[in-house]
């Protein structure tokens, strides 16, 4: 009988804790809500990778020669097929947009080909005369010919690999009331990018480039017989490398590599610098354009 009152005493405090953590106030259906003070995070930061050091070095070694070529950036997309559903793709979809921030953070100079949506849109407007000009003699805004700057190469090609499990490991260990649990995991992320030069469409360098990005979980558990209801507490931790970050990682090596081909600089000293192997050689775009004044 004892026995049967402490079951019902311990009951009624599991019940007690699970209400508490359900958040609900006792108020009635209809009663106002007032605002509730959000959570606030960290402040946004400069997005650093790894590669980050290293471009700072590339730049400084161009010192200046970034001026004698133009680039644009295509079409870089993800080709591995993955998706977490019909909608909801597994890698970034902005690959394109991180190479043009690669190019930019490297000084050389970008003109725009990816989106021109609203350029065209504009060119369309002024075309039939719709957008004004403060200009009493020419009311409307004049389509002058030769405004765009040229290019002179294109960077485009895409993700390419995306392989889970490549590695894995476990550790579990079991000592009496405790436990303690440890798994360590690792997929591999690809790309292939390829310079092309925009007068002749030869293709003048390819580079691919791949990274491991691991994971690690930890967890401790503890089982307590408090009034025979087999308590147990556990805490886990779980960490893993940003995947889109890792992307952007890999593409940054990728357009070192490519720009310090076009422009003929030695960037091993910047890589290793930063523990990262350089390439043996770098490729020489056939027949680069001449400099522009």
């Amino acid at each position: 009988m004892l026995n049967t009152g402490k079951k019902i005493a311990a009951g009624f405090v599991a019940l007690s804790v699970l209400a508490n953590c359900t958040g609900a106030e006792g108020r009635a259906l209809y009663d106002p809500i007032e605002a509730r003070p959000e959570l606030k995070g960290p402040m946004a930061v400069d997005v650093e990778t790894p590669m980050s050091g290293p471009m700072s070095c590339v730049r400084d070694k161009l010192s200046g020669r970034q001026k004698s070529r133009t680039l644009t950036v295509g079409k870089i997309d993800d080709y591995t097929g993955f998706s977490q559903d019909t909608t909801r793709p597994v890698l970034t979809r902005g690959a394109t947009l991180m190479v043009i921030s690669a190019l930019d953070k490297l000084g050389v100079p970008l003109v725009e080909r990816y989106d021109t949506s609203v350029a065209d849109l504009e060119l369309r407007y002024a075309n039939q005369k719709l957008i004004g000009a403060e200009n009493e003699e020419q009311p409307y805004k004049e389509i002058l010919a030769g405004v765009l700057d040229p290019s002179d190469y294109m960077i485009m090609g895409g993700i390419t690999e995306l392989d889970f499990n490549i590695y894995s490991t476990a550790f579990d260990l079991q000592v009496g009331r405790g436990s303690r649990s440890d798994r360590l995991y690792a997929i591999s992320v690809a790309v292939d990018l390829r310079m092309v030069n925009t007068e002749t469409l030869r293709v003048v360098d390819t580079v691919s480039f791949k990274k491991q990005v691991f994971g690690r979980e930890n967890q401790n558990g503890l089982t307590l017989e408090l009034l025979d209801t087999g308590l147990g507490v556990s805490s886990r931790e779980r960490a893993q490398e940003p995947i889109q970050t890792s992307i952007r990682l890999v593409l940054e090596r990728a357009v070192i590599e490519l720009i310090s081909g076009l422009y003929r600089v030695d960037t091993g000293s910047c890589l290793t610098v930063n523990g990262t192997t350089p390439a043996a050689t770098n490729a020489v775009p056939e027949n680069p354009p001449k400099s522009k004044t």
